[in-house]
């Protein structure tokens, strides 16, 4: 037996669950997004986004549904590759063109996530009604 721990599974789906995923570990951050365009790839106030390796990320089922949007038009100035099941239209994941990190839709994950939110961007743009997040677990 050995003494390494063992990477935390965790996984998740679209709304129909034809398009299913995996991740293994904790995300590298967790970030709140309020950006425009953020809020509208989420369809709601903000987004709450993982950041993972390419290697911790793992689509399990459903690539067939997935569609991708390239959105040139981001605040950043970098191009994002949004990708969304074309059955349901939930939003899943994002990334940028080197693919090095997958950034994961928090709110598609199963149940509750351990990972506390490291902190918060385009907060210039949170709406009024809400107050800034705490960082941490939970």
């Amino acid at each position: 037996m050995s003494d390494e721990a063992v990477p935390m599974t965790s996984h998740g789906g679209c709304l129909c669950g034809k398009v299913r995923y995996t991740v293994c570990g904790e995300p590298k951050k967790r970030f709140i997004c309020h950006c425009i365009n953020c809020k509208r790839f989420s369809g709601s106030a903000f987004l709450d986004i993982a950041f993972f390796q390419p290697e911790q990320f793992t689509l399990e089922s459903g690539k067939e549904y997935l569609k991708d949007y390239i959105d040139e038009e981001t605040r950043s100035g970098n191009p994002l590759k949004c990708s969304f099941c074309s059955e349901c239209g939930s939003s899943l994941t994002l990334s940028k063109d080197n693919d090095e990190m997958v950034l994961v839709n928090c709110g598609t994950f199963d149940g509750k996530i351990a990972w506390g939110i490291t902190g918060e961007v385009f907060d210039d743009m949170r709406r009024a009604y809400l107050v800034p997040f705490r960082t941490g677990s939970e």
